[in-house]
């Protein structure tokens, strides 16, 4: 799978790259354009795009554009929520808090607004 470790993330899991070429394709791209949106070479192209069509994620149509089924709206939905429980919150909230340096001395940390 494709790496993206010139800026620190980790290698695309299968499902995080079903969803980018179902997020890519939802106005309608043909294979290259999907191709080049994704980051796919041309040999993971020809196994994910016949893999979500046999799903039924993904359809084609008379144009020839790929767009997602609603199947496919019903996967990127569940995705985005499912990703959403692992981004880190502030627990916080928006409240300047104090923490205790030691010898007596507090530090207000404000959150980024």
């Amino acid at each position: 799978m494709v790496g993206r470790k010139n800026n620190g993330e980790k290698n695309r899991s299968r499902l995080d790259i079903s969803a980018e070429i179902l997020e890519s394709a939802i106005d309608g791209k043909n294979k290259t354009m999907l191709m080049r949106n994704v980051n796919l070479s041309f040999h993971q192209t020809k196994d994910y795009l016949p893999f979500l069509l046999s799903c039924g994620l993904l359809e084609m149509g008379k144009d020839g554009k790929y767009r997602p089924t609603e199947k496919g709206f019903n996967y990127l939905k569940s995705y985005r929520e499912t990703k959403a429980y692992f981004q880190p919150r502030n627990i916080l909230g928006n409240q300047p808090h104090i923490v205790a340096n030691g010898n007596g001395k507090h530090t207000i940390i404000r959150p980024y607004s």
